[in-house]
C-alpha cells in the first residue's frame, strides 16, 4: 500500500512540476516587469535625456512595425495586420507622449490629464519588457533542449495570453503612477514607494496566472516526431 502511495505521489508530482515552475517563472517576470515600468515610468516623467531615449525608441519601434506590415507579403491576415497596424500606433502615440510628460517641457498638463497617457506609455513598455524576456526564454530553450521539444511560447493562442497579461498590467501601473503622481513626489519618494507596493504584487499575480495559462496550453500543442528512414525503407 505504501509502494503504491508513493508511486501515486511521484507522478502526481512529476505532472505538477512543469506547472509550478511555470507559475514562479511567472511570477518572478511579472514582479520584475512591473517594477522596472514604474521606474521607466519615473525616468521619463523626470529625466530629460531617457525621455528622449524612450521617445525616439518608441518612435523608431512604431515605424519599423508599420513599415514591415506594410511592405510584407507573409499571408499575415487581415485581422492580424490590423492588430500589429493598431499595436504600431499605439507605440507611435507613446513615443509623443515621452515629451510630453516630461514635467520640465510640459507643465500645462494637470496629473489627471496625464493618466490615459501613463497608462498607454505603461502598456507599451510591459508588452516591450515581456516579449523580449519571452524571446530570450525561447532562445535559451532552444539552445539546451532537444530539437524535438516544443518552444516555451510559439503558438498563437500563448502569445494572445501574454499580449493580454501585458496590457492588464500596463494599464494598472500607469493608471497607478498617474493618481498616485508619482512625478510630483518630494525627496522622502513616499508616494514612489506607496506606488512599488502597490505594483508589484499585482504583478506577481499576472505573471503567476500567465505562466500557468501559458504551460496549460503548452501541454495541449501536439508533438510531432519523425523517424528517420533506412535505406531498405526508401
Amino acid at each position: 500500500v505504501h509502494g503504491g502511495c508513493s508511486r501515486t505521489l511521484t507522478v502526481m508530482l512529476s505532472e505538477a512540476t512543469p506547472s509550478i515552475l511555470s507559475a514562479l517563472v511567472g511570477g518572478f517576470v511579472g514582479m520584475i516587469v512591473s517594477i522596472v515600468t514604474e521606474c521607466s515610468l519615473v525616468e521619463i516623467s523626470l529625466n530629460p535625456f531617457y525621455s528622449v531615449i524612450f521617445g525616439v525608441g518608441f518612435l523608431s519601434l512604431g515605424g519599423l512595425i508599420i513599415w514591415r506590415v506594410m511592405g510584407s507579403n507573409d499571408d499575415l491576415g487581415v485581422g492580424t495586420r490590423r492588430l500589429l497596424v493598431a499595436f504600431s500606433c499605439c507605440v507611435l502615440l507613446s513615443g509623443l507622449f515621452c515629451f510630453l510628460l516630461e514635467k520640465d517641457w510640459v507643465s500645462v498638463l494637470s496629473p489627471t490629464q496625464k493618466i490615459p497617457m501613463y497608462m498607454l506609455l505603461g502598456v507599451s513598455l510591459c508588452f516591450a519588457l515581456t516579449f523580449s524576456i519571452a524571446d530570450i526564454l525561447n532562445f535559451m530553450f532552444s539552445v539546451y533542449s532537444a530539437e524535438t521539444a516544443k518552444t516555451i511560447i510559439g503558438a498563437s493562442s500563448q502569445i494572445f495570453v501574454l499580449l493580454v497579461g501585458s496590457v492588464v498590467m500596463g494599464a494598472y501601473s500607469g493608471v497607478l503612477f498617474g493618481i498616485l503622481d508619482v512625478e510630483d513626489d518630494d525627496r522622502t519618494h513616499i508616494r514612489f514607494r506607496q506606488d512599488e507596493h502597490l505594483s508589484w504584487p499585482v504583478g506577481l499575480v499576472i505573471g503567476i496566472i500567465v505562466g500557468l495559462s501559458n504551460q496549460y496550453l503548452r501541454s495541449k500543442m501536439r508533438t510531432y516526431t519523425f523517424d528517420v528512414l533506412t535505406a531498405w525503407e526508401t
